[in-house]
């Protein structure tokens, strides 16, 4: 996927799925790295506030989460995605 990544950059669902990758690896600092990469191409992606918010939660950044999960439902309004990053944050605050 890395690789995927360094061909075409702008494929954001594929730098979601990297995102993802090194979250459910335990990277959980690269993850929400890659995460932020994904929402600067498409702030849009809705998937891509899901595995933001738990890899910021995973890394104890409680407030952080929280504040990441409600710009994301700003930005991309009341969606499945949105609203399970805001819920998961929420939970964990």
């Amino acid at each position: 996927m890395r690789r995927a990544v360094l061909i075409e950059p702008a494929l954001v669902l594929v730098v979601v799925d990297l995102s993802s990758a090194l979250y459910y690896a335990g990277h959980y600092g690269e993850a929400a790295l890659v995460w932020n990469r994904a929402l600067e191409i498409d702030p849009t992606t809705d998937a891509a506030y899901v595995i933001g918010v738990q890899a910021l939660e995973r890394q104890g950044k409680y407030a952080e989460a929280l504040k990441e999960a409600e710009k994301g439902v700003a930005i991309v309004g009341r969606t499945p995605f949105a609203l399970s990053a805001l819920g998961y944050a929420l939970a964990s605050a």
